[in-house]
C-alpha cells in the first residue's frame, strides 16, 4: 500500500444494537468514496456532526443528498457521520459513522 494511502475504519453505528457494529479497513493510493444506494424518495443522506448524529438531529432539507446513488469522497482524516433524515429512520438505527485515518 502506498504511504499516502487512506485507511478507512468503517463502523456501522447501530443505536439499537451497538454490539453488532463491525470495523472494516480499506484503502489505497487512489482514495475512497462512499456510495449510498437507496430508493429515491424513500431515504436520503445527510452529513452531520457528532452531536447531530447522537441526537438524530436532521439538518435543513436543502442539505440532503437525495439522488438514490449518492457519492461522498473521503479525502481527509477524521470521523465522519451520516444519517437518514426520513421519518424515524435515524432513531431506528439508520445512521453511519466512519473514521478515516491517514
Amino acid at each position: 500500500m502506498a504511504s499516502n494511502a487512506l485507511l478507512l475504519t468503517i463502523m456501522i453505528a447501530l443505536t439499537a444494537a451497538p454490539a453488532l457494529a463491525k470495523d472494516y479497513v480499506v484503502g489505497d493510493e487512489t482514495g475512497w468514496r462512499l456510495v449510498f444506494n437507496y430508493t429515491k424518495g424513500f431515504h436520503n443522506v445527510y452529513t452531520v456532526n457528532e452531536p447531530a448524529f447522537q441526537q438524530c438531529s436532521v439538518p435543513p432539507p436543502s442539505e440532503a443528498l437525495t439522488s438514490g446513488k449518492d457519492k461522498i469522497t473521503l479525502s481527509t482524516p477524521g470521523k465522519k457521520w451520516f444519517i437518514c433524515g426520513v421519518g424515524k429512520h435515524c432513531a431506528n438505527g439508520m445512521k453511519f459513522e466512519i473514521t478515516v485515518e491517514s
